[in-house]
């Protein structure tokens, strides 16, 4: 699904018997879905692919992007090797990933060690506190496959 589309993408409904109900765009593939949960530090997304092909995933291409009603922020893959542990989300299969909110370096860039900045940069409580109200949604592009992911209605 393209991302001007978003607007065409509209959750009709959702309650934990039925699922979530949608009206989808017409370039929407609706065997390939995802759902996300965001907690303090991370951001957890579990992706479906009911397709007949894999997802090939590329720790230097994929992007996952959250957008606000403010700004967008990227989200970190964090170490290669824990994002890259499959290379693909093969057909019929679900795969999750965890991803790195992005760090407030402006309230630890005035440290007065590089060093200790560069090695704790990682382990900062400094996340940005995104209120999970203003998100808009979540763009996750694996390869050509683009989801949009929307928050579900109370």
């Amino acid at each position: 699904m393209n991302i001007g589309e978003e607007e065409d993408f509209q959750i009709i409904s959702y309650n934990e018997v039925d699922g979530i109900k949608y009206q989808n765009s017409i370039n929407m593939d609706p065997k390939i879905n995802a759902w996300a949960e965001i907690s303090n530090d991370e951001v957890t997304i579990k992706i479906v692919n009911n397709s007949t092909h894999d997802l090939q995933l590329s720790y230097t291409t994929d992007q996952f992007i959250l957008i606000t009603n403010e700004k967008e922020y990227y989200l970190g893959k964090g170490d290669r090797e824990n994002y890259f542990k499959n290379n693909l989300i093969a057909a019929n299969s679900t795969q999750t990933l965890s991803l790195e909110l992005p760090i407030d370096y402006s309230n630890i860039a005035y440290q007065n060690s590089i060093r200790r900045l560069l090695r704790d940069y990682k382990k900062t409580d400094n996340k940005f506190n995104v209120d999970k109200e203003n998100i808009v949604f979540i763009v996750v592009k694996i390869g050509s496959t683009t989801i949009l992911l929307k928050r579900v209605p109370n």
